[in-house]
């Protein structure tokens, strides 16, 4: 479901981003 708000949420954005960039995810808890 991608609607899911988990997918929305910063922490996900920057899991992504992180894993894209092949760096640790900085999470915030958002």
């Amino acid at each position: 479901e991608l609607a899911n708000p988990v997918f929305a949420s910063a922490d996900a954005k920057e899991g992504m981003r992180a894993f894209k960039e092949k760096r640790p995810a900085k999470f915030t808890g958002q």
